[in-house]
């Protein structure tokens, strides 16, 4: 045999004789040509390659789908405005536990199996699902070809072999990221740290989406001893109007829509998120600063703060009455008003704010651009100096239903970069002294459109929430909510004022949100397996070939205890664990070929060269090895096409063994790809004619 082929290294404390070649393992073994088998043709990587692509885009649509079809069984980040008396939490992160997409009304023995078989079934099913793909697909190749182009340590080869999808293996996959130097296993071993954490953590997440609660609903007592639901049609939105004010015998209510209405949107109304420019000091002294606000239908709200009944109005608005939203457009520009004159008492107080009576003498009129208007995009708020009331001023409104006058429009971010989408443009305020300053009172003249007729008004502001203007979930803008058309007090709509109902069944089903991120991280997780799957497929020449490409438990522990009793020696039956750990704790191993009385197979060795497989080849391994050449196939394949015409068209002289026109043919086809591996391997010995017969696998 070849002196090139690297041997065994010597045992640490074994005998001399192992840094010989070893010699073949007893038993029947049938030889196997190292022959080129394109990676699309291995264990039909063709249709999982695919199945990983057509699974990934499927998973993105499917989280669509979920957030196109979930129906809340809670509406909100806010207790009153939560119809279910099951309690999710306040904040955002502990609503998105919520159960949303609920299926059936079973007993509490039902829903308890179905959540039981789930978690069994799909979690734990899914995970020993996952991890068999994962090994078939990235573990194995990925440590085949960790081994076959560089070394691995001892720990890395066995956990990966025998631990498979576990996380013992995706805690040597960290270890063994320092130590890689090809980027081909490097980006490898990412997307197989990403995936196995996907995969063990698969019972957590999809069990974690789904749940069971029981039909319960909140009711309300309302005046005449009726109690009501939450979503009852009989509840509206309205406006009561002081009629001293307008001139009218009796109090003016606007009825909205209801809440059977607003409440049946199950997607809350999307609003910008801003940093605006707010005066919250003390007077004298004002310092502006940004402040993380909204800006919907329900006009300012600091970001922190859950929402309220207006963030519903997706459908409703546009099913209002024409006064309805003039009323609305006439309650925000008051809002404007009272948050540029005194944001500190805004922040307190919202609708019911007190104006500082500090009078601000002006050259001129001021622009009360406190959300940052000119410096929107700039870090500093460049706003009016003073604190208190000026005589005359420009604020921000927004054009009344019946009122379309394009050219005063104009473009004042935030207001008409938000989703709402309205016509906005300043309008001047005259400041009245006489008028004694008291909650929500805005001592300024407005205008207000009616019945189709546009009202001038003295100053103060119009009181649009009469006698119920109290502050609330239900009430932020300052409006009233009713009941039969009559307005009644926010507090009756209080979480502490409401009645549980509990109803018979419980409903099992998914949180929208943990679903749609399940969803997608099993997109990430079938992206991966498309990228790295065809990739090592194609990078890894040991995958090709047997029995490195078919190789099991068994294999691979025969390989394992074949490659320890080399480095260790025949001692090793009498070591403890620790003693063995210990003598293989710095050896790095890897892929060779071997060769042992004409059989050839791949071998794990310690102490091999690190630039490749092919580098730990002999010259005749490496002859052997390059047949996988396309061009050298071409030539085989032509080779046995000559050979099936001869049988063809001569079978008289195919017949005659021996004869010289078959021997120089043999002869002239032999010299032909000898002198084209001679090309190929200069410098390198010139395999023989022999050596050529056997490595293409044809002879006349």
């Amino acid at each position: 045999m070849d002196e090139s082929l690297e041997s065994t290294p010597p045992a640490n404390g074994g005998d001399a004789s192992s840094s010989t070649p070893k010699k073949r393992l007893t038993g029947n073994h049938t030889r196997h040509l190292l022959a080129f088998v394109g990676w699309w043709s291995n264990n039909l990587p063709t249709f999982n390659t695919l199945a990983f692509l057509v699974g990934s885009i499927a998973f993105i649509i499917l989280s669509e789908v979920v957030r196109a079809k979930r129906k809340p069984l809670i509406q909100t980040f806010s207790d009153d405005l939560n119809p279910s008396c099951t309690d999710f939490g306040n904040s955002a992160a502990e609503q998105r536990f919520a159960i949303d997409l609920a299926f059936g009304n079973f007993t509490f023995t039902q829903a308890k199996i179905i959540d039981a078989t789930w978690d069994t079934v799909v979690g734990q099913g899914g995970r020993l699902l996952h991890g068999w793909i994962l090994y078939c697909c990235i573990i194995y190749p990925l440590l085949v070809l960790a081994m076959e182009i560089s070394t691995v340590t001892y720990p890395y080869y066995v956990t990966l072999s025998f631990s498979k999808a576990s996380f013992e293996t995706l805690i040597q996959a960290l270890r063994m990221l320092p130590m890689t130097k090809s980027y081909s296993v490097l980006l490898c071993s990412v997307l197989l740290i990403y995936t196995l954490v996907y995969t063990l953590f698969f019972p957590l997440i999809w069990g974690t989406s789904t749940g069971y609660l029981s039909l319960s609903h909140k009711l309300y007592a309302m005046p005449g001893g009726d109690v009501i639901p939450l979503n009852s049609e009989n509840l509206s939105l309205c406006w009561v109007l002081d009629p001293n004010k307008l001139g009218i015998p009796t109090r003016h209510v606007e009825i909205g829509p209801n809440f059977s209405t607003i409440l049946s949107n199950h997607r809350v109304l999307s609003h910008n998120r801003n940093d605006v420019c707010l005066n919250i000091s003390s007077p004298g002294w004002p310092a502006w600063s940004k402040y993380n606000m909204r800006y919907d239908a329900g006009g300012w709200r600091f970001e922190s703060e859950g929402s309220s009944i207006w963030d519903f109005l997706v459908g409703g608005m546009e099913q209002s009455s024409e006064n309805f939203m003039n009323i609305q457009s006439y309650a925000l520009t008051r809002q404007f008003l009272q948050i540029g004159l005194n944001a500190s008492g805004w922040v307190d107080s919202r609708t019911e704010t007190t104006l500082n009576d500090t009078l601000v003498n002006d050259n001129g009129p001021v622009t009360l651009n406190w959300f940052g208007v000119g410096d929107y995009n700039k870090s500093q708020c460049n706003n009016i100096s003073q604190y208190g009331l000026h005589p005359t001023l420009r604020a921000v409104t927004l054009q009344t239903q019946g009122r379309r006058d394009i050219s005063n429009v104009v473009n004042i971010p935030p207001y008409n970069e938000s989703t709402l989408r309205e016509d906005y443009y300043w309008s001047p305020f005259s400041l009245d002294r006489s008028v004694h300053l008291g909650p929500g009172i805005i001592p300024y003249n407005s205008t207000i459109r009616l019945n189709q007729s546009l009202f001038h008004l003295d100053a103060p502001f119009l009181d649009i929430g009469f006698n119920c203007s109290k502050s609330s979930t239900f009430s932020s803008l300052g409006n009233c909510v009713c009941y039969d058309r009559q307005p009644i007090s926010p507090d009756l709509l209080s979480n502490d004022r409401a009645i549980c109902n509990t109803a018979p069944g419980y409903v099992w089903g998914f949180s929208s949100y943990l679903t749609r991120v399940g969803l997608i991280l099993e997109a990430v997780w079938m992206t991966c397996c498309f990228v790295a799957y065809p990739w090592l497929l194609y990078r890894g020449k040991l995958l090709r070939t047997e029995p490195v490409k078919s190789a099991k438990v068994m294999r691979l522990l025969l390989d394992c205890s074949e490659s320890i009793h080399n480095d260790i020696g025949p001692d090793v039956q009498y070591l403890r664990e620790e003693e063995i750990l210990k003598k293989l704790k710095n050896l790095k191993i890897g892929y060779y070929m071997d060769e042992t009385e004409g059989r050839r197979r791949c071998r794990v060795a310690a102490g091999l060269k690190v630039n490749g497989f092919s580098e730990r080849l002999s010259e005749a391994d490496e002859a052997l090895y390059k047949v996988t050449f396309p061009i050298e196939t071409k030539i085989s394949k032509g080779a046995q096409r000559i050979e099936t015409f001869v049988d063809k068209t001569a079978p008289v002289a195919n017949r005659m063994v021996n004869h010289p026109i078959h021997s120089a043919m043999n002869e002239w086809l032999g010299s032909r790809i000898a002198a084209w591996r001679s090309y190929s391997f200069s410098g390198k010995r010139k395999p023989t004619v022999n050596e050529v017969y056997e490595d293409t696998n044809w002879r006349f």
